[in-house]
């Protein structure tokens, strides 16, 4: 991702459980929340519900999100954080059971798609 780059994500949690989602090498906003139907497997996902905001600790740039069951959470990213060598705790994960070969356990539970993405220089 190029320094500076703006990106909107949905992410959708299909889990019965509030997942939080951490970003590495970027901090997020959280835009709205909406509830949504659908698995998008069998049936499409469409947004059902009425659009919320972020709850008030949530306002401001954060590094970990609650994602909520049955909702669908809108954050914006800049890519403007420096350029680190950073290491997930693969490990752990697979110590945990949340791993399976080249998956790890938020996309199992959570879809995220890119609403638009803009540079900006």
């Amino acid at each position: 991702m190029p320094a500076g780059a703006i990106e909107a994500w949905r992410i959708f949690n299909f889990s019965a459980d509030t997942h939080p989602v951490h970003f590495h090498l970027v901090n997020v906003q959280v835009l709205q929340r909406e509830a949504f139907v659908g698995d998008g497997i069998t049936t499409p996902i469409a947004l059902s519900g009425m659009p919320r905001g972020p709850e008030l600790n949530e306002i401001g740039w954060k590094e970990t999100v609650q994602m909520h069951p049955g909702e669908a959470t809108t954050v914006i990213m800049k890519f403007d954080l420096p350029a680190t060598r950073s290491r997930c705790p693969r490990a752990a994960r697979r110590q945990h059971g949340l791993t399976t070969p080249g998956k790890t356990y938020h996309e199992y539970v959570c879809t995220a798609t890119s609403l638009n993405t803009k540079s900006t220089t």
